[in-house]
C-alpha cells in the first residue's frame, strides 16, 4: 500500500461521484500488510483514505478478508469422498493467527473511524472453532484463498444481508 491511491483518477472521480453514495473496501490485507514496513503505515494510509471519503460524504465499510487455506480445495472435492481423513476445514485460531497483524490495522482504523462498518468475511465461512471451505456440501473456494462462483455468491449474499442491517441502523437514527 503506497500514497499512489491519492493520484488514482479512480480515487478523485468516486469522491467526486455524487451518486456513489456507499464505498466499500477491499484487498487481499495479508499482501497489503507485507507491502509497508510496519502495520502503523498500512493503519495511517487507510485512516487517510477513509477520512477523504467520509468527508466527500460518503458511508465507508471495511471488509476484513476471507480466511487463506494452507491446503488446495481441489484435494476436498477429488479426494475427500474417497479418503474420509481430508478435511476441507482449518481450525479458526490458525486463521486468528495468521490474521493478526492487518485485523489489527483494521481494527485500529475503525477506533479512529467510529462512523465506518468493519465486516470480517472469514465470520461467514468460520464459526467459533472452524474455517470451513465448504458450505452444505459446496465447495466455495477456487484456491486456498480465492472464492469460487458459488463461494462469491454465498458470502455475498450473506455480505448483503450485513449491509443491509447497516443501513437499516442509519435510516432509523436519521
Amino acid at each position: 500500500m503506497s500514497d499512489q491511491w491519492r493520484e488514482e483518477p479512480v480515487f478523485d472521480h468516486l469522491l467526486k461521484e455524487k451518486n456513489a453514495s456507499r464505498v466499500l473496501i477491499a484487498s487481499m490485507w495479508p499482501t497489503q500488510s507485507k507491502e509497508v514496513s510496519t502495520y502503523t503505515t498500512m493503519t495511517s494510509e487507510l485512516d487517510v483514505a477513509i477520512k477523504a471519503l467520509l468527508g466527500a460524504g460518503k458511508h465507508v465499510t471495511l471488509l476484513g478478508d476471507v480466511p487463506q487455506f494452507d491446503f488446495d480445495p481441489q484435494t476436498c472435492k477429488f479426494e475427500r469422498p474417497l479418503r474420509q481423513s481430508i478435511r476441507c476445514e482449518m481450525p479458526k485460531y490458525e486463521f486468528i493467527k495468521k490474521s493478526r497483524r492487518y485485523q489489527e490495522a483494521l481494527d485500529e482504523v475503525q477506533l479512529r473511524n467510529p462512523q465506518i462498518n468493519l465486516i470480517s468475511l472469514a465470520d461467514f465461512v468460520c464459526d467459533d472453532k472452524t474455517c470451513s471451505m465448504v458450505e452444505r456440501d459446496a465447495l466455495l473456494y477456487r484456491d486456498n484463498n480465492h472464492l469460487n462462483i458459488p463461494g462469491s455468491r454465498y458470502v455475498g449474499l450473506k455480505l448483503v444481508e450485513k449491509m443491509l442491517v447497516f443501513i437499516n441502523k442509519e435510516v432509523d437514527s436519521e
